[in-house]
């Protein structure tokens, strides 16, 4: 329930790289606190793992028995001259690889852009495609977010709290879907463990998960 956020009493003390004023790193964009290592879904869900520094390394949608469902995606990331970052991900099914993404990642205080590009063969020039999703933070948490679609999703918190009770979707339509969520558990460090998440065109979906931190 909302009312179950108050109990993270610890925001301030516990948080690593999301608090305010920080560079956000890929943890922070997916409203995790501390040194999250790895997300195991309990049942059919989303496996993420991260490295030391916080970066995005591995995700896959995956089932019960924890076997890819779908495309699994493991990123590379390389310094580029310009300050930012290269992330290549690249993207295998059955153990094949299907397709390979390169992407230059700008990271500020307001926010994450990741910005496609591909190469051109002959002068290793990079030409830089329509393909961005962006990312933008407000006192360390994810206020609003474009996915490459062109998907716009925006979050909302009670005060105090670093996890959104609500999201609006808008797709290129227009249309809109709107989602609340509750935390029935949450950990010490202020990770949920059991989310209800409930559109207002569908059913009521309740996930699990467990979290693994480095030491």
């Amino acid at each position: 329930m909302k009312r179950t956020l108050f109990a993270i009493v610890f925001a301030s003390a516990f948080a690593l790289r999301c608090t305010t004023g920080s560079i956000p790193d890929d943890r922070c964009l997916a409203m995790l606190q501390g040194r999250v290592r790895e997300i195991v879904p309990s049942g059919n869900g989303e496996m993420m793992r991260f490295d030391t520094i916080g970066r995005l390394v591995y995700s896959a949608e995956v089932d019960e028995n924890l076997n890819a469902t779908g495309n699994e995606t493991n990123f590379i990331y390389f310094p580029m001259e310009d300050g930012r970052e290269e992330r290549i991900e690249m993207i295998s099914r059955n153990d094949k690889l299907v397709n390979r993404r390169r992407c230059a990642v700008t990271r500020t205080r307001k926010g994450v852009e990741m910005r496609y590009f591909k190469i051109r063969v002959r002068t290793d020039e990079r030409i830089f495609t329509d393909m961005v999703r962006t990312v933008d933070m407000q006192g360390g948490k994810a206020v609003c977010q474009q996915d490459t679609d062109r998907t716009v999703i925006q979050y909302y918190y009670l005060a105090g709290n670093r996890l959104p009770y609500k999201s609006e979707a808008t797709d290129t339509l227009g249309r809109v879907t709107v989602t609340e969520y509750e935390y029935p558990d949450i950990d010490s460090l202020g990770n949920w463990l059991t989310r209800l998440s409930l559109r207002n065109d569908g059913h009521p979906v309740l996930e699990s998960r467990m979290i693994r931190y480095y030491k």
